[in-house]
């Protein structure tokens, strides 16, 4: 990505969090860590068999700006989508992977799980 505008969609970083009592899944905070803007993708129309072979056909690819020493994304954030078609639905955060063609962007690949 070399386009700043393609970064419309506001979304937020939030923690994970163990359920008490040793239950199996996640719950997720409310409170939100970190906001940005980002570039969102579904998995694309011509890949869509192989998604649904690897149950991935959820996954998004998510495109933000680094945010440097502002704030660091580990695996253990979830992401809210704050607004657009996405609203309120939490992925959590599969591979993080910074762009080495332009240091200035980040890649999330990232899972539905509300």
């Amino acid at each position: 990505m070399r386009n700043f505008n393609k970064l419309k969609i506001r979304i937020g970083f939030i923690n994970t969090l163990s359920r008490v009592g040793g239950k199996p899944g996640k719950e997720y905070s409310d409170d939100t860590l970190f906001n940005c803007w980002a570039s969102i993708e579904n998995v694309w129309l011509k890949d869509i068999q192989q998604a649904k072979a690897n149950n991935t056909e959820t996954d998004l690819t998510i495109t933000i700006r680094d945010p440097l020493n502002n704030f660091e994304i580990k695996k253990t954030h979830a992401v809210k989508i704050l607004n657009g078609r996405f609203k309120d639905k939490i992925y959590d955060i599969s591979l993080i992977q910074k762009d080495f063609q332009d240091a200035r962007f980040v890649t999330l690949i990232c899972k539905q799980v509300i």
